[in-house]
């Protein structure tokens, strides 16, 4: 009885409900709540609010050693605001009942959460209507007229779904409802959302819809509306969401999500140093789809899509976001999240947004302190001042713009900045020097700073040299993409943006950096940023299969560039085309003058050590190069004297974007093969 009474005032019949009760009642502690989780919630909440226990990760969970455990009086009843709550992260995605434990209850595209652990609830995922309910490869040849109309080509093409064609909408709701018959026992939300670009339909009915509507979002919704009202004769009880997302994000003028559509709010472009009022439109658009939803979901962006390890200042506005969405009344909340074991900080962000989502009341920076405190030891302190440093960095100048694909640091992150965070990263390290188990997880985490001086380092070796400031980079960049792509193995990394593996990251950072070689006599006594080596493993190889990296103890590092020259191969004096260069400078390395990432502006005397192997002594076995882009200076190397390479001079050039430095043979049968041991080149 007194159980019974502790628990009045939940609904514990309401599916989806999840208020939980923390009770005292004389000497019973009654930990009680709505089904289908809200009991299971309230142990956890007690484990972690009242005895103190810690899920910081899957694997790393701490719990207070008593010899007995005494409670105070409690009276806690709480309903979280957001019936769905789901972060697609590196920790959550793969591990479902850690989840469960930070009560997070979404698993859109994850292994479901065990029954036993509660159980989970989907949005219905999202891009679906191509993908999933009308394919092009099986219905555009037969059914061309549901796809979107191209008005500049007069064609129609797949890009999207044609939003006012009756044989679509009935085709889209048919498949909804045979998805339904096949898992109606654990689908309550089915997403019919459009693919992920802006190639709309421009049909005369579409164009005329979105012109009437103000936004795209218009033909959407009155397609979606219409494949709904099908749907609810069939399976009443389903929601079916959709995207309110870059195209679609504009809140249509006239028409109003159904009763039983759920938008799915999502602002991808916006300023993600800063809070919702850092971007003018956001709380309008939020405030809008609140306003004429049956309910509201948000899809939201804490990942950094350009490359999920480098850092990203984004964790300051996240209490923010999160307080602007309840505030609004929203129903629901999904994060995308950095993948792979290294992206950055993400068991950090993980724990403080799972938190947030269940009480967005609570402060985040307590949070961040908290974990960090809990997660890494006496580091933390140093961890926390970097946090506020690349947030302040990337906001104390007007017109920063922080976006999700940007592939480097360098409009935001200043050296003194790196160098500051390199100090602070140092300080964490030796303040838990004791501690393999503190320091392992710092070295994961510094993989992002680490790739910052990789990525930017002859640009920051540059400027620390014009200053004469300290440079706390490494000595030796090629040598530190070796030590990054050990931690990435350490930690079994498996990717660095999406859809792209690990090892290709590491594979284009080989190419930027030459192994150790002796300097170049030209070059002895030069400040190392006044000259830069392109060894072997940096050049472009063409054609496929003639071309490979071989052993050669005449070359500096002991390595060379090798281009088989078949009899019948491109030979001759002339400009050479795409297929016929042997080597060249890749286009990672190609725009040395402009492009800002490797800050190699100004002129460049360019030199190319190469040899040509040959039956007999020929005046010009090959021929070396730039074009920039029209042809600036051609120069013979001479062949035939065995392993000797000699130093081709191609004199002083302004080498802007598209500039290609080349080697390629010469006419005459006697030529077996090129080596390329280096090109260099001498800052002027």
């Amino acid at each position: 009885p007194q159980a019974t009474a502790a628990l009045q005032g939940l609904d514990r019949s309401t599916p989806g409900g999840e208020g939980i009760v923390m009770r005292t009642v004389g000497d019973d502690l009654i930990l009680g709540g709505d089904r289908p989780r809200g009991t299971l919630y309230a142990v956890f909440t007690f484990l972690e609010d009242v005895v103190g226990c810690r899920w910081w990760t899957a694997e790393a969970e701490q719990a207070p050693q008593r010899p007995t455990l005494e409670v105070d009086a409690l009276d806690v009843v709480y309903r979280p605001p957001l019936e769905y709550r789901c972060l697609y992260g590196e920790g959550t995605l793969r591990h479902p009942t850690f989840a469960a434990k930070l009560r997070l209850n979404g698993r859109d595209w994850a292994e479901p959460i065990p029954e036993d652990w509660g159980g989970s609830m989907t949005m219905g995922g999202g891009h679906t209507l191509l993908r999933e309910l009308l394919p092009p490869d099986r219905y555009f040849e037969e059914h061309r007229d549901w796809y979107a109309y191209r008005a500049d080509a007069g064609e129609r093409v797949a890009s999207q779904v044609c939003f006012t064609n009756p044989g679509a909408i009935a085709a889209a709701a048919d498949a909804v409802c045979d998805l339904l018959e096949q898992n109606h026992a654990t689908t309550g939300t089915v997403s019919v959302s459009p693919a992920d670009n802006l190639g709309y339909c421009r049909c005369e009915q579409c164009r005329a819809l979105a012109t009437l509507e103000g936004s795209e979002a218009g033909p959407l919704l009155h397609f979606v509306n219409a494949v709904a009202e099908r749907v609810e004769e069939r399976y009443p009880d389903v929601w079916i969401s959709t995207l309110a997302y870059w195209g679609t994000e504009r809140p249509p003028r006239h028409v109003r999500p159904r009763r039983n559509v759920v938008p799915v709010f999502a602002m991808l472009n916006r300023n993600h140093a800063l809070g919702p009022r850092g971007t003018p439109r956001f709380i309008p658009y939020l405030q809008t789809w609140a306003q004429i939803s049956p309910k509201l979901y948000v899809w939201d962006y804490y990942a950094h899509f350009g490359n999920f390890i480098l850092p990203h200042p984004n964790h300051l506005p996240v209490g923010e976001y999160v307080r602007s969405y309840a505030a609004n009344g929203i129903a629901g909340f999904m994060a995308q999240m950095g993948h792979g074991s290294l992206a950055e900080f993400c068991h950090l962000r993980e724990w403080v947004l799972a938190h947030l989502l269940w009480d967005p009341s609570l402060d985040e920076r307590e949070l961040t302190r908290r974990f960090l405190e809990g997660y890494y030891g006496d580091a933390a302190p140093y961890l926390l001042e970097y946090l506020a440093l690349i947030h302040r960095a990337v906001t104390r100048r007007p017109g920063t713009f922080l976006g999700v694909y940007d592939n480097t640091t360098a409009h935001w992150f200043a050296y003194d900045d790196v160098d500051r965070a390199t100090v602070l990263f140092d300080r964490a390290q030796a303040a838990v020097a004791e501690d393999p188990t503190l320091l392992r997880r710092l070295r994961r985490t510094r993989a992002g700073l680490d790739l910052v001086w990789i990525q930017r380092y002859r640009s920051l070796r540059r400027e620390a040299l014009s200053r004469g400031v300290p440079f706390r980079g490494p000595d030796d960049p090629y040598g530190a993409v070796e030590r990054f792509a050990e931690v990435g193995s350490e930690f079994g990394c498996s990717c660095w943006k999406e859809w792209d593996g690990f090892g290709h990251l590491v594979e284009h950072l080989r190419r930027l950096y030459p192994r150790p070689a002796p300097a170049p006599p030209r070059c002895e006594g030069l400040p190392p940023g006044q000259w830069w080596d392109i060894q072997e493993n940096m050049l472009e190889l063409q054609p496929e299969g003639a071309t490979s990296l071989v052993d050669d103890a005449a070359a500096a590092d002991g390595r060379a560039a090798r281009l088989a020259v078949a009899s019948d191969g491109p030979r001759g004096f002339h400009q050479p085309d795409e297929g016929e260069i042997a080597f060249a400078v890749p286009q990672a390395v190609r725009g040395l003058a402009g492009t800002g990432h490797q800050g190699l502006t100004g002129r460049w005397q360019v030199y190319v050590v190469a040899r040509v192997e040959a039956t007999e002594a020929v005046q010009a076995g090959a021929h070396t190069g730039i074009y920039a882009p029209h042809e600036l200076v051609r120069r013979a190397i001479p062949g035939g004297e065995a392993g000797t390479y000699h130093t081709v001079d191609l004199g002083v050039h302004d080498l802007g974007p598209g500039a290609r430095v080349w080697v390629m043979p010469s006419a005459g049968e006697a030529v077996q093969a090129i080596y390329v041991d280096r090109m260099f080149l001498v800052a002027q």
